[in-house]
């Protein structure tokens, strides 16, 4: 179970951040991938015959302890931010490393709760690309704009990008 998360905001659409900012972490809810169907009556009244559309993205919130006059520069951008997120599991006697990386567009910027033991600012954030590394494996990855969805390394829609001549 992870308990701790580390946060690094980037200035940027990059794939490492430029700017890091160390922050605490207090609840994180990662994206969540949900694949979109549409139902087809093709068989009249007996049955419905789903077909894929697409997929979709909830948005990432997470909730920090503190802020900066960076991180509040940062999570007020208009441009697309990347966020790195970094927990570590403990499973009886091995650690494992887990990194996931956001990118994507605020959607709402808390101004805070504040309380007696600190403030606490929460954040929503609409992603457009996910990326999930356990130690150094890299075991999923969400790219809708460059048609990827990797697992373990294998491309979900590598057919629509040979159609549309991107590559495999």
């Amino acid at each position: 179970m992870i308990n701790f998360w580390t946060l690094r905001i980037s200035d940027g659409a990059t794939t490492n951040p430029v700017t890091t900012i160390p922050l605490e972490v207090t609840e994180l809810t990662l994206p969540t991938i949900t694949r979109q169907f549409n139902d087809d009556k093709r068989v009249g009244y007996l049955a419905n015959i789903p077909y894929p559309l697409g997929y979709e993205i909830s948005p990432l919130e997470y909730t920090t302890r503190g802020r900066t006059t960076t991180s509040l520069r940062l999570v007020s951008r208009v441009a697309r931010t990347t966020f790195v997120f970094t927990g570590c599991e403990v499973n009886g006697d091995t650690y494992s490393t887990i990194t996931v990386t956001c990118r994507g567009f605020i959607e709402d910027n808390g101004m805070g709760d504040f309380a007696d033991d600190g403030a606490e600012y929460k954040i929503t954030v609409r992603v457009d690309y996910i990326q999930t590394v356990i130690d150094t494996a890299t075991v999923m990855t969400f790219d809708p704009t460059n048609y990827i969805y990797e697992v373990n390394g294998v491309n979900q829609l590598a057919a629509i990008r040979t159609t549309l001549g991107l590559g495999s």
